[in-house]
């Protein structure tokens, strides 16, 4: 009897734990150049998730650029827009040669801004999102992107040993958080 008992209380504690945890991804701060008028269009989202301080492991728990792609095109294209994602870390080149060969009005840059490190496991990260004009080849909107830790939202993001566990869901509530984001600042 006293297992059970024990058993519900730390259910129990779990449950209220995470009952008030916060969204796992939201937008801590952004900023739109007032005049800038243009909806987005064709776009190439150009990913940067990568720290030459943290080693493969580590790196590994970012969100990729294939699951990026896949987010994106679930959820822009119905809008009408066309979207490449890309992994651009380490390649300066293939960033131009896709909005060469796409089109591209508009570039979405995803780049780490940051993470917390727990126990040599990537806890948490925020992304600075920048959304560059092609023609002006200026920023014209400016967003940081949080990935909360564990503590705060409730989420691992590494399985047993510190191995990295599937992004899917994360791209998609990055993708998310973003529409809602530039829906709201009158850029979708």
């Amino acid at each position: 009897m006293d297992i059970v008992l024990r058993r519900r209380s730390i259910v129990g504690g779990l449950a209220l734990a995470l009952a008030g945890c916060s969204a796992p991804v939201a937008v801590t701060q952004s900023n739109r150049d007032a005049n800038y008028h243009q909806k987005l269009g064709r776009v190439v989202v150009a990913v940067a998730l990568h720290h030459f301080g943290l080693n493969d492991g580590q790196n590994a728990t970012f969100v990729k650029a294939s699951e990026l792609q896949q987010s994106f095109t679930s959820r822009w294209a119905p809008l009408g827009l066309s979207v490449v994602a890309l992994d651009v870390y380490g390649r300066p080149q293939a960033l131009a040669e896709a909005v060469t060969q796409s089109g591209a009005q508009q570039v979405l840059e995803l780049k780490l801004a940051g993470y917390q490190l727990a126990s040599y496991v990537v806890d948490g990260y925020s992304v600075d999102a920048g959304l560059l004009d092609v023609a002006s080849q200026k920023r014209v909107w400016r967003a940081i992107v949080d990935f909360r830790d564990f503590a705060t939202a409730g989420r691992l993001r590494t399985g047993a040993f510190g191995k990295p566990i599937g992004h899917q869901q994360e791209a998609d509530e990055l993708v998310d958080t973003l529409t809602v984001k530039l829906k709201a600042d009158g850029l979708l």
